[in-house]
């Protein structure tokens, strides 16, 4: 299992802010957490620059034992854009400028990504709990006894059906 998180190279105090990011997330290091970190090309329109300086956390467990690595990764993440005083600026309706331009939203600061599931940083309380509650849903979620669960409700369900019959 793989976290991104994706810093806007472009975005006021990003040096800053990745020395902080940097130093913090490494903390999180221990047996079995691998912490990188390069910069690189974002992939297609994630920041909707073209650089971005990355932290690759590698977890070699399920994404349901990884939850609360996801959480703090998240939440110091967050937590370092907010003691700047920086906080996500509702986006704009798209409008047409003098020149006939679309005008577009603020690029946001970090894009934290985990199995394909991204969220945009700063990002409110209610946003970061969704976000792992979307995670933690996710199909690698499911063990072998909630299939069987399942699977058993369905079975009843045909059982039922067939004494009707």
């Amino acid at each position: 299992m793989q976290i991104q998180i994706s810093l806007n190279t472009h975005a006021v105090n990003a040096g800053d802010i990745r020395v902080q990011l940097d130093a913090e997330l490494h903390a999180l290091e221990q047996s079995g957490v691998k912490i990188t970190t390069n910069k690189r090309e974002t992939e297609a329109g994630a920041l909707g620059v073209f650089e971005a300086y990355q932290f690759i956390i590698e977890h070699g467990r399920d994404i349901v034992e990884a939850l609360p690595l996801i959480t703090a990764a998240l939440q110091i993440s967050n937590t370092v854009l907010k003691r700047r005083g920086l906080s996500r600026k509702p986006k704009p309706r798209k409008k047409k400028g003098a020149h006939g331009a679309n005008t577009t939203a603020p690029q946001p600061l970090i894009v934290f990504n985990v199995n394909g599931n991204s969220i945009e940083l700063p990002a409110d309380d209610a946003q970061l709990k969704r976000y792992v509650g979307t995670i933690g849903k996710s199909p690698a979620k499911r063990t072998p006894s909630s299939r069987a669960r399942k699977s058993g409700t369905k079975k009843s369900a045909q059982s039922k059906h067939k004494a009707r019959q």
